[in-house]
C-alpha cells in the first residue's frame, strides 16, 4: 500500500451499466421519427389538414422524446408526466382512426384505406409498449 497523498482514491463501488437496447429499437426510433418529420411535412404542406391531424402531430413529437428516452436509457423531464403522455398518445391514435374510419380519400376503396390504417396503428405498438415500461417507476433509469 502505497501512502501517496496525490494518488486518486479508488472505491469498491460499482456503478450500476446502463441498459443498452438493440439495434432494432434504435432503427425503430430513426424509423419513427421519420414517420413523424412526415406527419410535419403534410401538416405544413397539405391542404385537407385539420385539427385533428395537428393534435396528433403534436402529440407524437411528445411521444418520440419519451421513446428517445427509452430506447437510449435517458431521463427525460420527470417519471410522472409520461404515463399521461402515454394514455393520451394511445387515445389520439383511437380516436383518429375512429374518426377517420368512414371518411377515407377520394379514389382509395374502403379495405385498403383499413388496411392502411391497420399498418400504422401496428407500426406504432412497439412505440405504446416503450412508453409503458418508460413510464414506470421500475424502469431503470428511474432508479
Amino acid at each position: 500500500m502505497e501512502d501517496n497523498p496525490y494518488k486518486t482514491p479508488e472505491s469498491d463501488l460499482a456503478i450500476e451499466p446502463q441498459v443498452s437496447r438493440s439495434l432494432w429499437w434504435k432503427l425503430y426510433y430513426v424509423f419513427y421519427l421519420f414517420l413523424i418529420l412526415l406527419s410535419i411535412v403534410a401538416v405544413v404542406f397539405g391542404d385537407q389538414i385539420d385539427l385533428l391531424d395537428f393534435i396528433n402531430t403534436f402529440v407524437s413529437i411528445v411521444a418520440s422524446l419519451g421513446l428517445y428516452g427509452y430506447v437510449f436509457s435517458r431521463k427525460i423531464f420527470v417519471r410522472r408526466i409520461w404515463f399521461p403522455v402515454f394514455i393520451v398518445f394511445l387515445l389520439s391514435d383511437a380516436t383518429s382512426v375512429l374518426l377517420a374510419g368512414g371518411d377515407f380519400p377520394a379514389g382509395l376503396d374502403r379495405s385498403y384505406f383499413l388496411t392502411i390504417l391497420a399498418l400504422t396503428w401496428l407500426m406504432s405498438v412497439p412505440a405504446y409498449v416503450a412508453l409503458f415500461h418508460y413510464s414506470k417507476q421500475k424502469h431503470r433509469v428511474w432508479n
